[in-house]
């Protein structure tokens, strides 16, 4: 089962997901809207969970744990990405910074959903241990998010960044101006001979839930919650690494675990779209 965005701000809705896999040539997928945090699945349903960058998003990440624990099979794995702290994400936390101490937002607190909020590794494996996924083992991938210039940054600032687009959206021309020349002087370390390149480091964690006997792996039914449309080849890579553990065809075979459902290879292959409607996008 392929579980594809959601209803959190960075997503596509299920018209778009679908148009994009009709353009690859994917047959026989079901898009479906579904709540993270109760997933309309019954429980065992799936081998395999995919989550790029979405339970750092959401209210309650161990109730969505939880859930993800609930829908898999015995030895059914986990992969999913989150990102690190913000010293090593300057891409978001300097236009936060910028918003903090202009008082357009405030300070964030512990445990608040938001881009950086699972950066903390020894909460992020907690939360897995706690949900009953063993074995959680946390990779850091190191990329860079490129920009044509200031103006690129800016709109991906306004147009896609959660909480920071939410909350520019709501100032004046006046303070909407501040934040962007005070963040402006903040990027010029980060000025390259042909825009902008700003690090960022996210951290890949693969675990699998308590296993007993052996499971199947063939074609695997695979749960795939996607709530940002960001991509690199280096994080693709690593998302191919811990997504072998499902069906190391998926490493020879594609770019991306989700690429498998082919027309005439995938039986029964349904994507859904995760709504998290109770989050806080940051």
């Amino acid at each position: 089962m392929l579980i594809a965005a959601g209803e959190c701000d960075l997503s596509p809705p299920p018209e778009a997901a679908r148009r994009q896999g009709a353009g690859l040539g994917f047959e026989r997928i079901e898009y479906r809207v579904l709540d993270a945090e109760a997933l309309e699945l019954p429980d065992e349903s799936v081998d395999g969970v995919l989550c790029r960058w979405g339970y750092m998003l959401l209210a309650d990440p161990a109730r969505a744990l939880a859930e993800t624990q609930r829908v898999l099979r015995d030895g059914g794995h986990v992969s999913c990405a989150v990102f690190a702290g913000p010293e090593k994400n300057p891409w978001a936390a300097l236009p936060m910074s910028v918003l903090v101490e202009s008082g357009h937002l405030p300070p964030p607190e512990p445990g608040q959903p938001g881009i950086l909020a699972l950066a903390d590794t020894t909460r992020l494996r907690q939360l897995f241990a706690d949900a009953g996924l063993t074995n959680p083992e946390i990779e850091e991938v190191p990329f860079a998010l490129p920009f044509t210039g200031e103006d690129d940054y800016w709109r991906f600032l306004s147009d896609v960044a959660g909480a920071i687009s939410m909350t520019l959206g709501r100032l004046d021309d006046e303070a909407r101006a501040a934040v962007r020349a005070n963040l402006a002087t903040r990027l010029e370390p980060y000025k390259a001979h042909d825009g902008l390149e700003l690090p960022a480091v996210s951290l890949v964690v693969a675990a699998r839930r308590s296993r007993f006997g052996v499971l199947a792996c063939g074609w695997p039914r695979i749960c795939w919650i996607s709530l940002a449309r960001l991509t690199t080849p280096r994080l693709m890579s690593a998302w191919r690494r811990t997504a072998a553990c499902i069906c190391p065809s998926a490493i020879r075979r594609s770019s991306c675990i989700c690429t498998r459902a082919r027309p005439s290879r995938s039986p029964t292959w349904r994507s859904a779209t995760a709504s998290t409607s109770r989050s806080t996008p940051a």
